[in-house]
């Protein structure tokens, strides 16, 4: 009789992993196909953008002269859509200060629009690079202006950067670019 409940009990314990098993991978097969769904879905989602423009300026003399305006040119067809416009600069670790100050000034035609004069902090108090990436090159992000902006005119505008700093040659910055985004 120990025999036969021995016996009995490992066929049981067979059967219930042989179903058990079959059981998760028919729940593990369709818990991929939603997972997969969701991650397609989400990256169908993030391919979605509205960025308009996406300028970089690559042949920036190494060091930039502060006579040296580098100069962006983008077209603006709708008045009434409100854009956001971020400055994307890349250094080094060449780069001589913890910050950087830019002035910057959107122009449509010969007239001014908006300037201003930026802070960019490249480096922390502990003298680590601020900026993303994972190599010696870095990339910094700053909006232009304090939000979005609406332009008034249709037509072409111009973005100027020109660096403000105490000396003329200004090491480690590699590029400089503008992306522009329409706000919905």
């Amino acid at each position: 009789m120990m025999f036969f409940k021995k016996y009995w009990s490992l066929i049981y314990i067979e059967n219930f992993r042989k179903n058990s098993t079959s059981f998760n991978s028919k729940n593990g097969k369709f818990l991929l196909l939603i997972s997969l769904s969701f991650f397609a879905l989400l990256s169908f989602q993030s391919c979605k953008d509205d960025t308009i423009y996406h300028i970089e300026i690559t042949e920036i003399e190494n060091p930039w002269h502060k006579d040296t305006t580098l100069s962006f040119q983008f077209f603006i067809e709708d008045t009434t859509k409100v854009y956001l416009i971020k400055s994307i600069l890349h250094y080094t670790s060449e780069y001589p200060f913890a910050n950087l100050y830019v002035k910057r000034e959107i122009f449509y035609e010969d007239n001014r629009e908006y300037g201003d004069t930026a802070n960019y902090v490249l480096f922390d108090d502990m003298g680590k690079m601020t900026g993303k990436g994972f190599s010696h090159t870095k990339v910094l992000e700053n909006t232009i202006g304090k939000g979005p902006l609406r332009f008034g005119n249709i037509g072409y505008y111009y973005i100027d950067f020109n660096h403000l700093m105490r000396i003329d040659s200004l090491p480690g910055i590699e590029k400089v670019g503008i992306v522009i985004q329409e706000v919905k």
